[in-house]
């Protein structure tokens, strides 16, 4: 057959399928939506990532759409330099900032026409010794030699390979979004503010038009695993005042034109199996012998 399926179309899913596409498989994404879509903010690409992503032929987009960060900058809650600054975020010069959108774009663009099906919402999966299947919404199938699961937190698939586990929330809650660059705001440089159980993190994308921001601040009250839950900009304003009034700058701004929030409540899961087990149990759930999943080096029956 010589297909893989790939289930999901964010940015995991797109640098599988670009990478086995330039490799010369045939291969299909199938994503939920009904046109390619990316959550949340940002992401800041750190020099192995960008390595990768220049080998996928991204490399020349991320350096026009995205915003290196040519400075780092280590703060106490009151805007004071930290006494020891630390690359351990970020190393200047070497990391650059993008709007998630922009990366998705990028990597898409370079797939071959035709690759990407939207609006088939994965819902079962099932194989045989031969071939797998994934099952949507609207009744349709697609089978594959092998079909890779990247359907993210919520994921379907993960079901069949790794025996579920109940989210445990950490008692962390991320604010994030995007507002417009100041004027006054430092090009390039990636900011962090540090304070008890608490930090503001800042960082300029799309070719330094606008400021990413993250607000890690302990809760009490655990709230939806969701990449996209809206945040309040007000309880955001709260967790942070007294704190230098840079930070109350870019959480003012996220209300205005431009401006977004989210919330994002961190969750954590037991470590996952073996390798080993997890290929035996994915066998099991999906009715074939263990002897259909053979380890890693070994032919089948060995």
């Amino acid at each position: 057959m010589a297909l893989r399926a790939v289930v999901a179309g964010g940015l995991g899913a797109m640098a599988a399928a670009l990478a086995l596409a330039r490799a010369g498989i045939d291969i299909q994404v199938y994503e939920q939506a009904q046109q390619l879509t990316e959550a949340s903010a940002d992401v800041s690409l750190a020099p192995n990532g960008l390595r990768m992503l220049d080998r996928l032929g991204a490399g020349e987009g991320i350096g026009r759409v995205g915003a290196r960060h040519v400075s780092t900058q280590l703060r106490l809650s009151d805007g004071r330099p930290a006494l020891h600054q630390s690359d351990q975020f970020a190393r200047a010069g070497r990391n650059v900032g993008i709007h998630r959108a922009d990366l998705l774009g990028l990597l898409a663009r370079q797939l071959p026409p035709g690759i990407v099906r939207a609006g088939h919402r994965c819902t079962g999966f099932s194989q045989d010794a031969g071939s797998a299947t994934a099952g949507f919404a609207d009744g349709t199938t697609a089978t594959a030699d092998v079909v890779i699961g990247a359907d993210g937190i919520h994921s379907v698939l993960q079901g069949f390979v790794v025996e579920p586990a109940e989210p445990v929330f950490s008692g962390v809650v991320a604010y994030r979004g995007l507002v417009p660059r100041p004027d006054d705001y430092p090009a390039g440089a990636m900011q962090m503010w540090v304070g008890e159980s608490k930090h503001f993190l800042v960082f300029p994308v799309r070719a330094g038009q606008l400021l990413n921001y993250v607000g890690f601040v302990p809760s009490d009250t655990s709230v939806r695993e969701s990449w996209s839950a809206p945040g309040d900009p007000a309880a955001l304003a709260t967790h942070f005042a007294g704190w230098d009034p840079a930070i109350g700058e870019v959480i003012a701004a996220i209300s205005e034109p431009g401006g977004s929030g989210f919330q994002w409540a961190m969750y954590d899961r037991a470590p996952l199996p073996s390798v080993e087990q997890r290929a035996a149990d994915a066998a099991r759930r999906c009715g074939a012998p263990d002897a259909a999943a053979p380890r890693p080096g070994r032919e089948p029956g060995s």
